[in-house]
């Protein structure tokens, strides 16, 4: 006959299985609580592994007094095999991914218990989902489209800023970071086979730190900052090049550079996810001026009032917008006048009058007032100032016409259209 403590383990043990079964909440807290763990293990040991090859690096050259860092090739094969692999399934990041994937993705594991909605907010089955469809405007830093529509591209962003992360660490403790990647690229270089994956690591992390200017001083930033498209999208010229049998095509075939990509922030702003600048919206395109609405469409201003009418500037006007509400317009006071080309980056050559695309100018712009609503914007067929004076004739400022797409110098003393800006310092 079985003891009573022995009794009591077999029906707890039995009991076990009850007490602990998975709800979706619990299953949902075991994913924030591994894409949180993993996300800093991944950043830790990713920026070990440079600092091990940069280590190596530093050592022949200081302590042994090396002119190069031949010495240090092996250990930085072995370090950026870690970032990069002939293997791909024995990455750091495949290994992050796998394995929250494996807690936060139904999709990759059927058994878990909460759904891809909980993850992501929308029609969620608990009451606190984690809403990582809120960061795709933030994720757009990181090189995302704007928009985090499943369980996977809330990893991407994750991997994505973690790496960002460990990139600014060794940029802040190797100086010479820079200067030393290129010392190890040569050193790899110099092995027989070269190390093709690993000297891809290298100029992958070299690229990341040194940014958007090759001058070899750190200046990291994390996602691509892209140079839009114009948002031609038809053609009407292609070419033959006589008997080479080249086609010529104009921009509307050829499409080049990113397409124009904008997203409505729900609080007066629509941010450019190619140039991530935020820009003010207009509403009220109604052809009536109202002045008291620093955000009117049909609002225009004088560029400078050099002729003493004592006129309201567009710079008045914007140290208004700075100071709207006690904080700035959308809570920020650092709004500025973009400049000409600025300006122009938001212009969608595909449309006509104006030439923007429908985020900057809803269907019932002139019937909304409200610049929060996402529903609501407005853009004037008309004349909108740069902050770009023209240096042939420094009484005049170029403007942009969102008639049609085109620029024109403007006497200072003319009224145009202004729209405020903020980012990219």
């Amino acid at each position: 006959m079985r003891s009573l403590p022995a009794l009591l383990a077999v029906v707890v043990c039995l009991l076990l299985p009850a007490l602990s079964a998975a709800t979706p909440e619990s299953s949902l807290e075991r994913c924030q609580r591994t894409a949180q763990r993993e996300a800093l293990k991944f950043s830790q040991r990713t920026s070990a592994a440079i600092s091990a090859c940069l280590q190596k690096v530093a050592k022949e050259l200081i302590i042994k007094g090396q002119a190069t860092a031949d010495g240090a090739a092996r250990t930085c094969v072995t370090a950026f095999s870690r970032i990069q692999n002939d293997d791909p399934t024995r990455t750091l990041e495949a290994k992050t991914r796998q394995t929250i994937s494996r807690r936060c993705d139904p999709g990759v594991e059927p058994s878990l218990e909460h759904s891809a909605a909980d993850v992501l907010g929308t029609g969620a089955g608990v009451a606190t989902p984690l809403n990582a469809d809120e960061l795709g405007a933030w994720c757009a830093w990181f090189g995302g489209d704007g928009e985090i529509n499943t369980v996977n591209e809330w990893i991407d962003c994750i991997v994505s800023a973690q790496s960002c992360v460990a990139y600014a660490g060794v940029s802040v403790d190797f100086p010479r970071s820079l200067e030393w990647l290129g010392l190890a690229a040569t050193a790899m270089n110099n092995l027989s086979p070269p190390p093709a994956a690993a000297l891809s690591a290298v100029a992958a992390v070299d690229n990341a730190i040194d940014g958007s200017v090759s001058d070899d001083n750190p200046e990291i930033r994390c996602g691509a900052s892209l140079f839009p498209a114009t948002g031609q999208m038809t053609s009407y010229t292609i070419q033959s090049n006589g008997s080479s049998g080249i086609v010529v095509a104009d921009d509307g075939a050829l499409r080049v550079g990113s397409g124009l990509r904008f997203l409505d922030n729900g609080d007066g702003t629509i941010i450019d996810l190619n140039t991530r600048l935020i820009w003010e919206k207009k509403v009220a395109g109604d052809s009536v001026v109202n002045l008291a609405d620093l955000h009117d469409a049909d609002n225009a201003y004088i560029w400078s009032d050099e002729l003493g009418f004592m006129l309201t500037t567009a710079w008045d006007w914007l140290d208004d917008v700075n100071a709207e509400g006690g904080t700035g317009f959308a809570g920020h006071d650092d709004w500025r006048i973009a400049n000409v080309k600025e300006l122009l980056s938001i212009i969608d050559y595909e449309q006509a009058a104006p030439a923007v695309s429908g985020v900057w100018n809803s269907g019932s712009c002139a019937a909304c007032t409200v610049v929060t609503d996402p529903s609501c914007s407005c853009t004037a067929s008309a004349d909108y100032w740069s902050s770009t004076t023209r240096v042939a004739n420094p009484a005049q400022a170029w403007a942009v016409g969102f008639q049609n797409g085109d620029i024109s110098q403007r006497s200072k003393s003319s009224s145009n259209r202004v729209r405020a800006v903020r980012g990219g310092l």
